[in-house]
C-alpha cells in the first residue's frame, strides 16, 4: 500500500514502471494487428480482451507522470488511482504471458507443398514472427520482476526484524554508541544484499530501511535545500535530504550519511 506522502522519487519510478508494461502491451497488440495475425483463430480478439483495460490506465499514468513534474499538492485519490492503474498493467502483463505461451504457429505451405514451419516455430513474418519476439522480450523481464519483488520482500522482511528489536521509548531517547554501531552495520548489509540482487536500489527500498535504522526519528538530517525549494510534497527535511542523496550516488552515500549522522550524535554525547 502506497502513501499520500512517499517521495517523489518512488512515485515516479512506479508511475513510469506501469506505463513501460502499458507501452509494451500495446506495441503486442499492434504487433497482432499486422500482416499473418488472422491465421490464429481468436488471437486477434483475445489480445483485444488483454489491451482494453491498458489504454485507460496508460492514459492516466501518462497524466499522472506529467503531473510529477509540477509543483503543489497530488489529488487526493492519487494513491488509489497509481494502485489501480498498476494492478491493471500487471495483470494485463500475466494475461499476455498467458496467451503468447498458448498460441501455436500454423503451418505455411509454399508453392510446393512443403511445410515450412514442422517444427512449430513461428514463421519469420509478419505479426506471428512478433509473437516470438514477444516470447523473448517476456523471458527476459520475468527475472527482472520476479528479482524486483523478491528485493521489496527482503526489504520489508529487514524492516519488520528492526521495528521488532526497537522500543518506541529508545527510539525517543536516542541510541548509545554501540546501539548505533550495531544499526549501521545491520543497515549496510542489508543495503549491500539487496543490492547484489538486483544491483540498484529503488527510493522507496532505502527509505525503509533508513526509517527502520531510525535514522529519521533519530538522527535528524540537515534539509538539504531551503525550505522555499523543498518540493511540498516532501515535508520532512529528512526525506528531501535522503532523495537527494539517492538521486545523485545511491550506494555510496547511504553510508556516509549514516557515518556523518553517527559522528554528530558522537559529539553531542
Amino acid at each position: 500500500m502506497i502513501s499520500q506522502h512517499d517521495p517523489l522519487g518512488a512515485l515516479s519510478a512506479r508511475i513510469r514502471t506501469a506505463l513501460e508494461v502499458c507501452n509494451f502491451i500495446a506495441g503486442a497488440a499492434e504487433a497482432i494487428e499486422g500482416p499473418g495475425g488472422e491465421r490464429v483463430d481468436g488471437l486477434r480478439e483475445r489480445m483485444a480482451d488483454v489491451v482494453a483495460p491498458v489504454r485507460p490506465a496508460g492514459d492516466w499514468l501518462r497524466r499522472a507522470d506529467q503531473l510529477m513534474s509540477k509543483s503543489g499538492p497530488l489529488p487526493p485519490d492519487f494513491a488509489s488511482e497509481l494502485e489501480s492503474a498498476e494492478a491493471r498493467a500487471f495483470d494485463a502483463l500475466a494475461k499476455l504471458k498467458t496467451l503468447i505461451g498458448e498460441v501455436k504457429a500454423p503451418a505455411f505451405v509454399d508453392s510446393d507443398g512443403i511445410e515450412s514451419s514442422e517444427d512449430g516455430s513461428i514463421p519469420d513474418h509478419g505479426a506471428l514472427a512478433q509473437l516470438g519476439a514477444l516470447r523473448d522480450r517476456l523471458a527476459v523481464a520475468d527475472p527482472a520482476f520476479d528479482a524486483a519483488a523478491r528485493v521489496e520482500r527482503e526489504a520489508e522482511a529487514f524492516c519488520a526484524k528492526v521495528r521488532a528489536d526497537l522500543k518506541a521509548d529508545r527510539l525517543a531517547s536516542g541510541l548509545s554508541q554501540k546501539d548505533l554501531a550495531d544499526r549501521i552495520e545491520v543497515g549496510q548489509s542489508a543495503i549491500s544484499k539487496i543490492e547484489s540482487g538486483r544491483g540498484d536500489l529503488s527510493l522507496k527500498t532505502v527509505f525503509r530501511i533508513a526509517r527502520a535504522m531510525g535514522l529519521r526519528p533519530v538522527l535528524g538530517f540537515a534539509p538539504a535545500h531551503s525550505a522555499a525549494e523543498a518540493p511540498r510534497r516532501l515535508p520532512d527535511p529528512a526525506a528531501v535530504a535522503l532523495a537527494g542523496a539517492v538521486q545523485e550516488d545511491l550506494i555510496r552515500k547511504i553510508p556516509e550519511i549514516v557515518q556523518e549522522a553517527a559522528a554528530r550524535v558522537a559529539a553531542a554525547d
